[in-house]
């Protein structure tokens, strides 16, 4: 059967469990899917995301969905890309006789639930850091700041209602470039099978990791002189003009906005790792923006989560944002004004 369900945001938001009544009331039986949205639903629109879950990827709204397909493990992952993974507290693992068919979890009916955290999380606590942020940049003189997105959904090519995955991650780089953005910084929240992790992280690619391989290398941030690249020391003497990919020790805009960024963060911020890591997320790929991936704490971690939905944590980790791009900016300058 599909249930449609509307959710205070005010209460605790258990998967199997109703807490808004009187008494708690538990529910009796197996639960293959779940999928929780910002917006009310067609009846058209229900009929046909019944084929699947998988469906329901490329559509705006979805805040979380779960498939209860791991088969083992006592944590169930948001597969939206929200990052708003749950505990299991009772409920145990149902797999199929038959290979193929869907693992789904059993619920006792007596006190077994799925624990998802705080109700506001779900609504999107990252996305509250990304406003405070934009407000806050907006104060300062020299720079001002647009977001990418203005709720809590994908953003998808030509303000379509659904797209893929990818097509949606590609539209971030092209809204940014369109816009005139220097800098692209996503903020998302993390969340980790070992639930004693903890602390935020940033991510940001040097240049030699978004050039191919094969492919001609150029220095991308101007002004291009040496200054504003680190050499290997076998290359050190070598002119601009024939510095190529290979002489580059990978120190780019990116990495440089990241380090100081984080050296600010870790004055307030519990911080897991103190430079910035490098991975291949596709919104940092950008070979013409600068960009940072900044993971604010894990959810998958009890007192992360209370950090991150404090709105006075909030207030922190935006502040030390800002104050690492503006010394950034005053160190790019001091620089500049020696050359």
């Amino acid at each position: 059967n599909e249930y449609t369900v509307s959710i205070d945001l005010s209460s605790p938001l258990r998967i199997g469990s109703n807490t808004m009544s009187r008494e708690d009331e538990f529910f009796h039986g197996h639960i293959d899917d779940v999928v929780i949205w910002s917006r009310y639903l067609s009846e058209s629109e229900i009929e046909y995301f019944t084929f699947g879950v998988d469906s329901l990827l490329s559509f705006n709204g979805v805040v979380a969905l779960y498939s209860f397909n791991s088969g083992s493990g006592d944590l169930v992952y948001d597969r939206s890309g929200g990052q708003s993974h749950g505990d299991i507290n009772g409920a145990t693992w149902h797999l199929p006789a038959t290979p193929g068919e869907n693992n789904s979890l059993r619920f006792d009916g007596i006190d077994d639930y799925v624990e998802l955290g705080p109700s506001e999380l779900i609504a999107g606590s990252s996305y509250t850091v990304e406003l405070k942020l934009k407000k806050l940049i907006d104060q300062e003189k020299t720079m001002s700041a647009f977001l990418i997105r203005e709720n809590d959904s994908f953003p998808c090519p030509g303000n379509r209602s659904n797209c893929r995955q990818q097509e949606s991650l590609s539209e971030r780089i092209t809204r940014a470039k369109k816009g005139g953005a220097d800098l692209l910084i996503s903020i998302h929240a993390d969340a980790f099978s070992d639930r004693s992790v903890r602390g935020a992280t940033l991510y940001a690619l040097s240049d030699s990791r978004k050039i191919r391989r094969g492919s001609d290398y150029k220095v991308m941030y101007r002004p291009k002189t040496k200054n504003n690249i680190k050499l290997k020391s076998s290359s050190s003497k070598k002119s601009l003009s024939r510095i190529t990919g290979d002489d580059i020790d990978a120190q780019d805009q990116s990495i440089e906005i990241g380090k100081h960024i984080l050296k600010e963060m870790r004055k307030d911020v519990r911080i897991r790792k103190k430079t910035p890591r490098e991975a291949e997320f596709a919104v940092l790929k950008s070979t013409s923006i600068a960009s940072v991936l900044i993971e604010t704490s894990y959810l998958s971690n009890k007192d992360d989560e209370k950090f991150l939905i404090n709105p006075r944590n909030q207030d922190k980790i935006v502040e030390a944002i800002v104050r690492g791009l503006k010394s950034y900016s005053a160190s790019t300058r001091k620089e500049l004004g020696k050359r």
